[in-house]
């Protein structure tokens, strides 16, 4: 870069180059902490965002078995597969994207969006209305017979493009490249484990916030607090007075409301 006849010219352009490649090397450095991170962030991530709905999902059926006359599981198994779905296809279109194939792509969408069954029967048998024990034991006979079925095709979809394409070369080479195989069985395990007590707390929360919905609706309809320490079943006028007030209200609002719901629909 230097010569006798540029002289300092020379000298100026050789610190453009160097602080060209000082700009080039932090790039590359920013973008090689960034993307470590990022991974970092996917591997703690996935876990969680693959098994929340289900096990959510899976726990809403399990208290709607238990208590078939509450709406609130009813009104999980509808909202949660709208989102649990394109979360999900989100996670496995990485993997479609660096192991492209027709017949995966059948399966993955199958798998991402077949939760889906659970809405699409939800509306159909309005689980989000009371129901019979008998009526409840046909909309899991349902729902099973469904979600066995397109799991099982699905799978069959992956398996088949596993062992009858060209898929087992590229894995056999990404497992020979990775040099961290634990953390796959970390990921699984993660993701069975939150998935387990995904399913357990979401049981817990919604049984105990349909006691808690029955013992206010007893509440606001006779006065008393059932299961209450006995002292505080005894108000003051002025507490009495409050109850009946609430009570009042209450039967206002909810009735309002029905009337403008039923106009909406007429």
């Amino acid at each position: 870069f230097l010569n006798e006849k540029e002289g300092g010219g020379g000298s100026a352009e050789l610190m453009l180059v160097v602080n060209g490649l000082i700009e080039q090397m932090r790039g590359y450095v920013e973008l090689t902490i960034g993307l470590t991170h990022a991974l970092m962030s996917f591997q703690i991530m996935v876990p969680a965002a693959i098994s929340l709905a289900p096990g959510l999902i899976r726990g809403a059926m399990r208290a709607k078995t238990l208590v078939p006359q509450s709406s609130i599981p009813g009104m999980f198994i509808l909202m949660l597969p709208w989102l649990y779905c394109p979360l999900v296809w989100c996670m496995y279109n990485i993997v479609f994207q660096l192991l492209g194939n027709l017949i995966m792509l059948m399966g993955l969408l199958l798998l991402a969006y077949g939760p889906m069954t659970y809405f699409v029967l939800g509306v159909h048998f309005n689980v989000t209305k009371p129901m019979t024990d008998h009526k409840m034991r046909q909309v899991l006979t349902w729902m099973n017979y469904y979600i066995i079925m397109y799991t099982s095709v699905a799978y069959s979809c992956i398996v088949y493009w596993l062992f009858f394409t060209d898929a087992r070369q590229l894995i056999e080479n990404a497992l020979r490249e990775f040099k961290n195989p634990q953390l796959v069985l970390a990921i699984l395990f993660s993701i069975l484990s939150k998935y387990l007590y995904t399913t357990i707390m979401g049981v817990d929360f919604m049984v105990h916030e349909i006691a808690e919905q029955r013992r206010w609706e007893t509440y606001l309809t006779t006065g008393v607090m059932p299961f209450a320490d006995p002292k505080q079943l005894y108000m003051a006028g002025e507490a009495r007075d409050g109850v009946k007030r609430l009570m009042h209200e209450r039967t206002i609002r909810l009735d309002e409301l029905a009337r403008i719901v039923n106009d909406k629909r007429s």
